[in-house]
Order: C-alpha cells, then sequence, then structure tokens
C-alpha cells in the first residue's frame, strides 16, 4: 500500500513541478527573476475563477502579533465577463483588475511577485476587551526565502509513510497553497498618538479554497500550526486526524531554516500534547523534526488567547498560533464589507454622438469620459433609495463626437499634431502662443451639423414644454481619466454657467473641447506623462439655482480617517466653494463605524465640529432673461452657519450611501434647493493611496532574516556611497550580482532564489547597499577557531581591521554552521582560482573595451531601447564577477604580507605596529594605479598652465571654453584627461550620477581653487625599498625580507592594480548604461511625451520602466516624481560601520550629543593606518560630496569615505581621515601614492573633528590629536 501511495505521490509531483522557484542565471532577466515572469504576476495578483484565501501573519520576540486574514471569490458578471467581485464570508465587494487587493480601509498592493507586498490599513480594530482604536497603519512585507508550494513540494517517502492506513486523498494533503516567509516592516498610528514603527517575521500565505470537499470536511479534523523564532527560525505543522480515530494522525509541512531555505518535513516525532477543552489532543507540545537532513528540536507549546503558542525551537524563543478545520479568518483585523449596489455594465460599440445620463452606454468612461461616466452612474443610484437626492437632468456630447469633429476639421487636427510636439520637445518654442492657436482654430469653427441636431434633440427631452430656451445648463468638461483617483484634473479645463439657448450650448461645447489645449492643462497633463489630446466628452446639465451648496468628503482628504466626513458650505451655488473663491463652512461629522466595512451599520454619529466661514459672497443664476452667473455680497447671514444641524446630517447620510454604492470614499459636489438634496458629482478622493515619505523610503528594502542582522556599509559605502538610484537598484544592481549569486551559497548546500536578495550576503535597506555579516557570501564569521585564512582576508581588505565582534561571530556560525570538506574544497578552489585571475582580465578588457549600445542610427521607440537595455545587462555580471575575483587576490596576497610581517601572528591586538608597518610597505613605489593616475593627471594639468593668474580670474565657463580651445600644452592634456577618465566621477557605479565629461564645471573650477600650484613637500623624496624595509617596527630576518622584495610586495602592487583596473571597465560597462539610458530617457521625454523630465528613468523600477515603454500610467510617473524628491534627502543618510537589528538609523538622524557623549577632546582619537607619516593642518570636514568644494590646498580632508570622484581635489589636500575604509580602499591607495598620511576607520570622525580645526594625523601611530588653538 505505502509503494502504491509513492508512486501516486511521484506521478503527482510530476505534473506539478515547482516552477515558481525556477530559475536560469545564465538565461534573460525574465528566467533569471530580475523582471518577473508574466505567471508570477499572475499567480500573486487576485484570481478570477478561484476563491482565494489569503493570510499575512507576523511575531517578534517582544510578543507583538499582527495577522491580516480574508477570503476571496470571484464572481462572473453574465454582461461582462472582465469584471469579478470578492466574497468575505458570504458578503460582496468590488475589487480593481489591477495589482492590488482593495477593501474599504485596506488596500493590499502586489509590489513584485513574491518578493514585495504593500499593506496599508485606515480603519478599527477592537483589542480583547472590545475597546475600539483607530489605525493608520502602512507596511511593506519583504520576502526572506523561497516559496514553500504544497502542490509540488514536500519528501515523497516520508509522505507516503504518513499517509499510509489514513485514507486521506493526494489533493487534500498537496492542497493549492503556497507560503513565503518573509519581514514585515510597519509603521502605526494609533488614535493619532506619534508614529511607531513595528519589525515581524512570519509568512504569507495564499490558497485557494474549495468549499465542495465533502468528504474531507465530513471525515477528517485539520489543525495548522505555524511559528517563528527571533533567529529567523520558522516552521509551519498540519495535523490531519480522522474523525472517527482521533488516536491516528499525520503531521507534514515544512521548516525555514536561519539561513533562509525552506524545507520539507522529513520525520516527525511527537512527544507531550496539547488538550482543549473537549480533553482531545490537539497537538503535540514538545516534538522533534527532520529537515535537510539536520534534527530540529521544539518545546514547551503553551496557548494563550486567541489560540497564540509560547515556543521555543532550538532553544531559541518563539511565538505562533494553531487554527483548526479551515478557521483561518482571524479576527484581528476582521474585513467585512457590503455588496456594491451599483452594477457595472458591459463595455459594448458605441457610435452615439450625445447620450443622456440615463442611457445605459453613459457609463462608460470611454465614451462619457470621467465625470459624465460619474454623473450617469449617481443618475441611476439617485433612483435606488427612496430618492433621498436627486441628480439634476442632462446629458453628455461623447468622445465620438470630439473624434468627428476633429475629422471633419484636419487643419485642426494638425495644429494639435504640432502642439504635441512642441509641448514634448526640450525648448518648447513658441508654447504658449501655439496653446492660445489651438484653442483660437476650435472658436473659428461651427458645431458640425449631425452633432448640434443631437444636442438639440437631446436638449429637448430636457423640457417637457417644448421651449429649450428656458433651461439653465452648466458645460463641463469630462476627459477621459479625468476625476479619476490618480488624476482629478481639478480646475484644468473651463467650466461654463448659466448657459442657455442651442447656440450658446454649442459654442460652449466648443469652448470647453477647446479648454484641453490651454497652457495649464497642457501642462498638467504633461506632467503626468499623458498625450495633451485625450479623448473628451463634454457634459451638459441642467442647473439648480441652490439656496446652499458645496462639496463633502466621507473620509478625511489629509489622512483618509474613514469615521469622518468633512462638508464645505456656501450660500448659492456651489462654484464659490469648488474655486475656492469665498472661505466656506467647514463642518465634520463623526461616523458610527461597527465595521470597516460600507455597510447599513455605518452612520452619522454627531456634529463633531463646525467652523464658520467668512461667505464673504454668494454666487446665483440670474433672473433676468440673460443667462449666466452673478456674485452678490453676503452682509446679512454671513456669522451662522448656511445648514441646519439636521441638514448637516442628512448630507452626511447621503455621502455614507455614495461611498456605500461605489466602493470607496467620494469627493462630492452637492446642492440644496427648497429642501430637497441635489446630487451634483461624485468622484474618488484623489491621491488617498499615494506613498507617504516613510513608504519612499522603505520601499526597496530587503528583508532581515532575523532580529539581530549585523549589516555594515564598510567597502560598500566607498563604491556606493549615499543612496542608489531606483533603476539601478531593481535593475543594474540585481543583474551585477546575479553570476556570484550561485557561486557564494552552492558550496553551502543553497540554490540562488530571486525572491531573496541580490545576494545572500548583500542588502538594501533606505535606497542604501550593506553586507549582511551573518550570511554566506563575502565574510563567513565564525568563533576563531573555525576562521579561515580567506575570511581573515577579505574581513582586513572591507573593515581595514579585524571584527571582534563575538555575538556576531556565535549568530553566523549558528546559521551556517561547520563547514563541511566539501564546502572548504570549494572555497579553496574559488580562492586559488583566483590568483590566475589576471588573465581573465585582460582576456575581457580585450572582448568589452569598444562596447557600445548606441548606434549610429536611431532607436525607434524607447521599447527597442529597452530591450536592448535588458539584453546586455549580463555584461555587468560578468564584470563585476571578474572585479571580485581580481579583488580576493588582492586580499590573498594583502594578508601574505600581513602574515610575514607579523610572523603568523596578524592579532592587531597583540601586534599594535602591524599595520603602521603594512602600510609603510604598501607605500613603496610600483606599478602604476589607475585611481592615484586620476588626480596625477590633474595636477598636471594645473601646472601646465602658463598664466594662472588669468585662468583663476575667468568664470568657470570662460575656464572651460579656453581649456577645450586654447593652444597651449593644456589642452592636449585636457582632451587626454577626458578621454582617458571622463566617464568617471562621484558615484560612478550608479547611472544616476553625472560624470566629469558631463559635468566638467566641477573638474574647472577645481583647478582654479588649486592655482597656485604647489607641491606636497611629502611627495618631494620617495624613498628605496630598503629605505622603506628598514623603518619598519617589527623586526625581520633576511629571508623575510628577501621574500617581501622579490614576491610578496610585487605581488601585492600588481594586485592592486589589477584591482584598480577591474574596477575601471566595470565602470566603463556601467558608463555605456548610463549613455543608453541618457538617450532612452530623452527619447521618453521629448519624442514620446511618456515622462515630463529625462531624469526620471532613473527613479523608476524595471518593471515599471517595462509598463512606462508600452503603455502611460500616471501613477508611475507620479510616483517617480516623489522619489526623485526623496532621493536628495536619502542621499546624504550616513550609517555607523555596523548596525545591528532591523532599524537601521542613519546617523545623521541621530542626536549628535548622543554620538559625542563619551568623548574626551584631549584624548587621542585612533584609527587605522593605511599610509605612514605625520601632518599638523586645518581640518576640512566634508560631511558630503558638496562640502569638497571648501577644500583649501594644504587641509586634512576629514570625510566618510572617498571614491574616484574626489580625485579633483586630492592633490590639494595634506593628509586624508575617512570613519570607514579597508587597507586597499580608495583613500588608502590614493594616500599611498601621493605619501600622504591616511588614517581610515576613524568612528564619527565627521562629528568630533570641528571644521577648520588644527589637528595632528599621526599616521605613524594610528592616532589623531585635537590641537588646542588657544
Amino acid at each position: 500500500m505505502k509503494n502504491t501511495i509513492l508512486s501516486d505521490i511521484c506521478k503527482h509531483k510530476s505534473l506539478h513541478k515547482d516552477w515558481i522557484n525556477c530559475f536560469d542565471i545564465t538565461s534573460d532577466l525574465t528566467n533569471s527573476g530580475i523582471l518577473a515572469r508574466d505567471q508570477l504576476w499572475q499567480t500573486e495578483l487576485p484570481n478570477k475563477e478561484k476563491e482565494e484565501i489569503i493570510v499575512i501573519y507576523g511575531v517578534n520576540s517582544f510578543k507583538s502579533m499582527l495577522n491580516i486574514s480574508l477570503k476571496t471569490k470571484p464572481v462572473i458578471d453574465e454582461k461582462n465577463n472582465d469584471y469579478y467581485k470578492c466574497n468575505e464570508t458570504g458578503i460582496s465587494y468590488n475589487i480593481s483588475n489591477k495589482n492590488e487587493y482593495k477593501f474599504p480601509g485596506l488596500l493590499l498592493e502586489v509590489l513584485a511577485p513574491f518578493q514585495r507586498w504593500r499593506v496599508k490599513f485606515n480603519g478599527f480594530l477592537t483589542d480583547k476587551n472590545n475597546q475600539k482604536f483607530f489605525i493608520e497603519m502602512r507596511l511593506f512585507w519583504f520576502s526572506t526565502s523561497e516559496v514553500f508550494d504544497y502542490k509540488s513540494n514536500g519528501d515523497n517517502k516520508y509522505l507516503a509513510k504518513e499517509m499510509n492506513g489514513m485514507g486521506v486523498k493526494l489533493e487534500n494533503i498537496f492542497e493549492d497553497r503556497y507560503v513565503v516567509c518573509g519581514q514585515l516592516r510597519a509603521t502605526l498610528k494609533i488614535d493619532n498618538e506619534i508614529n511607531k514603527e513595528l519589525f515581524l517575521w512570519g509568512t504569507r500565505s495564499k490558497a485557494y479554497y474549495k468549499t465542495s470537499d465533502n468528504y474531507f470536511v465530513n471525515n477528517f479534523d485539520k489543525y495548522l500550526f505555524s511559528a517563528y523564532t527571533n533567529k529567523g527560525i520558522a516552521l509551519e505543522i498540519i495535523k490531519i486526524t480522522p474523525k472517527h480515530n482521533q488516536n491516528k494522525c499525520m503531521y507534514y509541512g515544512w521548516a525555514l531554516a536561519s539561513h533562509g531555505c525552506i524545507y520539507p518535513i522529513q520525520t516527525f516525532i511527537p512527544q507531550m500534547y496539547l488538550i482543549d477543552n473537549n480533553n482531545q489532543n490537539i497537538f503535540p507540545s514538545n516534538f522533534k523534526l527532520q529537515i535537510n537532513g539536520k534534527e530540529m528540536i521544539v518545546n514547551n507549546l503553551i496557548i494563550k488567547d486567541n489560540n497564540i503558542i509560547n515556543l521555543t525551537i532550538n532553544g531559541h524563543n518563539g511565538l505562533g498560533f494553531i487554527l483548526e478545520n479551515q478557521d483561518i479568518i482571524s479576527e484581528m483585523i476582521a474585513i467585512k464589507t457590503n455588496t456594491h449596489l451599483f452594477h457595472v455594465f458591459k463595455k459594448r460599440q458605441s457610435q452615439d454622438l450625445v447620450l443622456n445620463f440615463e442611457d445605459e452606454n453613459a457609463m462608460n468612461e470611454e465614451l462619457s469620459g470621467g465625470k459624465g461616466s460619474s454623473l450617469s452612474k449617481l443618475k441611476v443610484l439617485s433612483k435606488l433609495d427612496d430618492n433621498c437626492f436627486i441628480v439634476p437632468n442632462g446629458f453628455i456630447v461623447t468622445t465620438n463626437a470630439y473624434q468627428f469633429l476633429l475629422k471633419e476639421n484636419p487643419d485642426l487636427d494638425k495644429a494639435i499634431e504640432r502642439l504635441q510636439t512642441i509641448s514634448w520637445s526640450e525648448k518648447k518654442e513658441n508654447f504658449q502662443e501655439e496653446c492660445q492657436n489651438v484653442m483660437n482654430n476650435f472658436l473659428k469653427i461651427e458645431m458640425p451639423l449631425v452633432i448640434k441636431s443631437s444636442i438639440r434633440d437631446s436638449l429637448q427631452k430636457l423640457q417637457t414644454n417644448g421651449n429649450t430656451d428656458d433651461i439653465v445648463v452648466a458645460v463641463r468638461s469630462s476627459a477621459c481619466g479625468e476625476d479619476s483617483e490618480d488624476m482629478s484634473a481639478a480646475g484644468q479645463m473651463t467650466t461654463y454657467l448659466g448657459i442657455k439657448g442651442l447656440n450658446e450650448i454649442c459654442e460652449s461645447v466648443l469652448k470647453c473641447w477647446s479648454s484641453q489645449f490651454n497652457i495649464i492643462a497642457v501642462e498638467y497633463k504633461r506632467g503626468y506623462g499623458q498625450l495633451i489630446n485625450s479623448p473628451m466628452a463634454v457634459v451638459v446639465q441642467e442647473m439648480v439655482d441652490c439656496d446652499v451648496a458645496g462639496v463633502m468628503f466621507t473620509c478625511d482628504p489629509v489622512n483618509g480617517t474613514p469615521n469622518k466626513i468633512i462638508i464645505n458650505a456656501n450660500y448659492g451655488i456651489g462654484e464659490s466653494v469648488v474655486s475656492a473663491a469665498v472661505n466656506p463652512d467647514n463642518i465634520s461629522l463623526i461616523v458610527d463605524m461597527e465595521f470597516n466595512s460600507y455597510d447599513n451599520q455605518r452612520c452619522i454619529k454627531s456634529i463633531n465640529d463646525i467652523i464658520i466661514g467668512a461667505k464673504e459672497s454668494v454666487m446665483k443664476i440670474k433672473t433676468d432673461s440673460g443667462a449666466g452667473i452673478e456674485i452678490q455680497t453676503n452682509d446679512s447671514n454671513a456669522s451662522k452657519c448656511c445648514l441646519s444641524d439636521d441638514q448637516i446630517k442628512t448630507l452626511g447620510e447621503i455621502g455614507l450611501k455614495l461611498q456605500y454604492y461605489f466602493g470607496c470614499e467620494r469627493d462630492i459636489e452637492w446642492g440644496l434647493k427648497d429642501g430637497l438634496y441635489y446630487m451634483f458629482q461624485s468622484r474618488p478622493v484623489t491621491n488617498l493611496n499615494a506613498y507617504n515619505e516613510w513608504e519612499l523610503t522603505h520601499e526597496f528594502d530587503t528583508g532581515h532574516l532575523d532580529e539581530a542582522e549585523y549589516n555594515t556599509r564598510a567597502n560598500l559605502g566607498e563604491v556606493m556611497p549615499g543612496a542608489i538610484s531606483t533603476l539601478h537598484m531593481t535593475a543594474i544592481f540585481p543583474a551585477m550580482w546575479l553570476q556570484l549569486s550561485e557561486r557564494y551559497v552552492k558550496p553551502f548546500g543553497m540554490k540562488y532564489n530571486a525572491y531573496r536578495r541580490p545576494l545572500q550576503a548583500v542588502t538594501i535597506q533606505n535606497n542604501a547597499v550593506f553586507f549582511s555579516l551573518k550570511d554566506v557570501g563575502f565574510f563567513q564569521f565564525a568563533p576563531k577557531q573555525y576562521e579561515t585564512f580567506l575570511n581573515k582576508a577579505l574581513t582586513l581588505a572591507a573593515f581595514g581591521h579585524p571584527v571582534e565582534d563575538e555575538q556576531l561571530r556565535e549568530d553566523a556560525f549558528e546559521r551556517n554552521g561547520i563547514l563541511s570538506l566539501k564546502t572548504k574544497i570549494a572555497i579553496q578552489k574559488s580562492a586559488l582560482k583566483s590568483l590566475t585571475s589576471g588573465k581573465k582580465l585582460k582576456k575581457f578588457i580585450q572582448q568589452k573595451q569598444d562596447i557600445s549600445f548606441i548606434r549610429d542610427k536611431t532607436y525607434n521607440n524607447s521599447f527597442e531601447m529597452f530591450r536592448v537595455f535588458c539584453d546586455n545587462l549580463n555584461i555587468m555580471a560578468e564584470a563585476l564577477d571578474i572585479h571580485l575575483e581580481v579583488s580576493t587576490k588582492s586580499s590573498i596576497h594583502n594578508l601574505m604580507l600581513l602574515s610575514v610581517l607579523s610572523n603568523g601572528n596578524i592579532d592587531v591586538t597583540s601586534n599594535s605596529n602591524l599595520y603602521i608597518d603594512f602600510a609603510n610597505v604598501l607605500s613603496m613605489t610600483g606599478n602604476s594605479i589607475v585611481s592615484a593616475d586620476v588626480p596625477k593627471a590633474i595636477k598636471q594639468l594645473a601646472k601646465s598652465i602658463k598664466d594662472p593668474k588669468k585662468f583663476k580670474d575667468m568664470t568657470p565657463e570662460e575656464a572651460l571654453e579656453w581649456l577645450e580651445n586654447n593652444n597651449e600644452e593644456t589642452a592636449v592634456l585636457y582632451k587626454h584627461f577626458m578621454k582617458d577618465y571622463g566617464f568617471r566621477g562621484y558615484k560612478e557605479w550608479d547611472v544616476l550620477s553625472k560624470t566629469w565629461s558631463e559635468n566638467m564645471t566641477l573638474l574647472v573650477t577645481t583647478i582654479q581653487t588649486m592655482i597656485p600650484f604647489k607641491e606636497n613637500s611629502n611627495q618631494e623624496i620617495l624613498p628605496t625599498i630598503d629605505e622603506h624595509l628598514s623603518k619598519l617596527k617589527t623586526s625581520l630576518s633576511t629571508k623575510q625580507k628577501w621574500l617581501l622584495k622579490k614576491w610578496i610586495i610585487p605581488y601585492c602592487q600588481s594586485s592592486i592594480a589589477h584591482r584598480e583596473e577591474s574596477k575601471l571597465i566595470d565602470i566603463k560597462c556601467i558608463d555605456k548604461f548610463r549613455q543608453l539610458l541618457r538617450k532612452m530617457g530623452e527619447m521618453m521625454c521629448y519624442k514620446e511625451g511618456r515622462i515630463p523630465d529625462p531624469e526620471l528613468i532613473y527613479f523608476v523600477s524595471l518593471q515599471e520602466l517595462k509598463i512606462l515603454t508600452e503603455t502611460r500610467v500616471p501613477k508611475i510617473v507620479m510616483k517617480a516624481k516623489q522619489r526623485k524628491r526623496i532621493y536628495q534627502k536619502l542621499d546624504q543618510n550616513i550609517y555607523e560601520e555596523m548596525s545591528v537589528g532591523p532599524d537601521i538609523r542613519p546617523r545623521n538622524l541621530i542626536d549628535k550629543n548622543d554620538l559625542l557623549q563619551n568623548l574626551n577632546p584631549k584624548a587621542k582619537i585612533p584609527g587605522t593606518p593605511v599610509c605612514t607619516g605625520s601632518i599638523t593642518a586645518k581640518a576640512c570636514v566634508a560631511k558630503c560630496f558638496d562640502d569638497a568644494k571648501n577644500i583649501q590646498p594644504g587641509d586634512i580632508l576629514v570625510t566618510y569615505c572617498t571614491d574616484i570622484g574626489w580625485s579633483p581635489y586630492l592633490p590639494m589636500i595634506s593628509g586624508i581621515i575617512t570613519e570607514i575604509g579597508g587597507l586597499v580602499s580608495h583613500g588608502a591607495v590614493i594616500a599611498r601614492e601621493y605619501g600622504i598620511p591616511c588614517l581610515v576607520g576613524v568612528k564619527n570622525a565627521c562629528y568630533i573633528i570641528p571644521n577648520g580645526h588644527t589637528v595632528l594625523l599621526d599616521a605613524d601611530n594610528g592616532h589623531i590629536v585635537l590641537i588646542n588653538e588657544y
């Protein structure tokens, strides 16, 4: 029987292969996981055919727990096959066909399938005492594991053994459900208190729920147990028990190892049991299980309130829960919604030029525009609820009529096309005149008779006595996309009020159509990347000369608080309020909410506040024979509220009904006349779900595996200082690590998975890049007795000093274990391979030297350029792979040097002279270093200027022109510099950054500052190798000196040179992509109008860029603008060398007094010497690159770190002090080449050294002293 079950399991799994976790790093971006496959999106998005149960839960060691659970059910609408509803506990509601699940108060947005979700919640929750709290929550869920798919994962032999004799069907075990482990990062505000951040770890799962399996429900009990520990260990176990035999059961599921890999359970041994109120054994309280051949021990399960469980896993405290019999809808966040009564009608092809509000086709936004479609729906709704409100009659001149007008007037169409081209162009010559020209062309033409006739017919239906000249109407624009959640277009196009007669109505319709070409409307559309000639309808609606009118929001429009309604009101018609012509009465109401839903239990509780406005004037319809609007001064009744309490509450109730009907918060225009309530418009409240600053800061974070991750900016803070751009973060950055991702984890029995991180040991926080020190990759930290030679080398290279944190060593060792012989051999082979990387580098340079993605011919469109960009990103993986091999070789040679200098004892704590001697040896002359060649070339430029005073007195523009065109040697040197190094610059690893060839003014102004040029005295006489060796504080034997001179020093010098050369080719490759993206941004802006600013291309993700090259999405453009604004702030962030825990706070946000509280100003400030020497000079503290302009000749530069971008300033300085940096960091290499003293790893140097203060930089002894200047 067991063999039969095993055979069935194997057959089942052969039909359901694990495609979700299937990646090929050698393939294109889609198959490698950098750009998500369409199938992954379809799996994560709302399903139109199956019921779904979605659960997101998280816990932490502080006993915090969050559980979001919901059930959705698709309903096929007979009249609209692409429309569907979802169902939770039997109640229906609409959800959008986008990358989101949207419910009252709750939004779940899929940002990247199986990688990142966004959750936004505004609503009420109740505690165990039934007390309500208003919660504002914004949350990100970040994956930390691969996906466990119950259909395809599981240990075959174990499952066959467990199922034997149970009578359970395969489909009950291999359920249609997947689980991903992850970190939740949330910001919470409870009842308007201060925002609090919350960090949780747990799972996100989706199950396709089946209600038809009566056999299983009637015959089995099912328990689901899930838990997480503070060390990142997690598990999920399902117990199935036959109802007729409670002593028999089976267990299956998975466990997550602390390094982020999920494994199916291979054995399960229960011990003691938890007992429920019916004296039934519901689950073992102690048990053992085996995963991946390793044992896991779970003890001390204790059930608390709401089935929450305390426990330990492998001795680490954890928190979890038990659910019974599919009851996985948690009451911790209960989402209850009601049916949206409004019916969505099937979109049909229609040739109608004019549609009455009541016409079913009028609801189609493609025909009626945003405003017209909304009014048509309002008209239908006004008849559903005892006529509690009235929608004045009217009709819509459709987008068909607009297209017909353009077809009949080809000259007008050409003028619009010309304006479109000008609006996209960079210079926009005569832009305002062209806008006015198009508008004037509209006014020169006659309304086509067929449209005018249709308007006449609809107008006659509004007037029962047949005299259409008596009807006073409003004529308002209704463009497609107008009045939407993403684009309100408020005030962009013209409204005409108090219009009478057919001819005047036709003229006003033409004016409405023309108004979308006024310069304000054109710029508005341009700002969202939209076509300026959007399909446009016009609404013609009977006017009501209201006694009182205004606007109403069914939530707080600022923060989305759902239990508030805001009403603005004034006497007369509502235009005075809508146009902000007066200060209206401002009224707020409190809504009684039993659930976070739009059902009948939501009602007006009370009037919260009434603020009487000045109501300076009133707008009324003219009462004489003419038409139009008149403005009257309001003298008599401005001091009191223009609405009674009963009217306020009735308006509020109507607002709640409209919110219920439409299924979202509404922005409503209303009016009162003779005791009757009129509704003139109902649109979604705009930008309620827009990203706030906290979300923009953390949307691209990667998940931490546990609560005490160690992250460092060492090395990466130099290579990629500040923040990195969105496109670089989501495209080039993961592509760079692609080949390494597999290589670094494979020896440890792991495999590459795109859902976790670009590389196991690299993480992103606050748009900055960190090394994760507990993960396998560059560093394998372990107790000292297990530390490898290579790990010591890499640690010293990155940090410039040993990392002595014992907790880090213990945690990393627990996560990764003792290296197996196989793993050790693989690591050693990789290290040995790196020693021959010079040949590989040379070959790569020959192959890629002249690579270019910029064709001689012009690309046809941005999508073509996007494909070229994606198809060539694998080059970055090759380039970085070689660079890191060469860097490893350099680290090994440096460690060999340290080993000789220390006689095998590289423990700096017992050998304080080791780094000083190391710095001395590496200061010896040798091969030319690329990083040092750059400042040398700048120095030569400055020295070559024959008339330095004249050059210094020039403006930067004049100096630049002279450099490019003079007949002296300087012009030749300048051109050579730009050819050799023009593609380099500050933050050169990021495609966003400007190179020297793009920012030539920087180079010019720096040269002007250097003049008159003075040679640094430290650079005049360079000692010989023997002289260097004689200065060493370590006593060396003759054999050691020979070994250093003949082998080790040349190896160190050549490997450093190779390291810089490999970096150079990396930067060249990045610059090729930079050039392509510059052209692509210009095309998308100036040729296609998809983005309003070419630089916005760097602030969209790779997925968003793909979408923008295919279509126009205002939401993406707006988010890119927000990211660009916040980037400047994020780019200023500076971090400690090492951070522990998930809350990696920038140091510049920490109180300076906290950093300096233990500082003794008279004490010596320690650092790691990387180039010896001693200098006393003024300190120029440059906390960011912009501060570098303050450097004066002879200053000691004090900064966080340096990269090649600082090169123009380096010939002027006399010493370098950096907060981070290793033995072969950029600052160290430059200092040794120039022979100037340099200390790295000086903690908080930018804060403890005052700018302009005189300091003694003593690199001979490894410290700094602040000189008393008084």
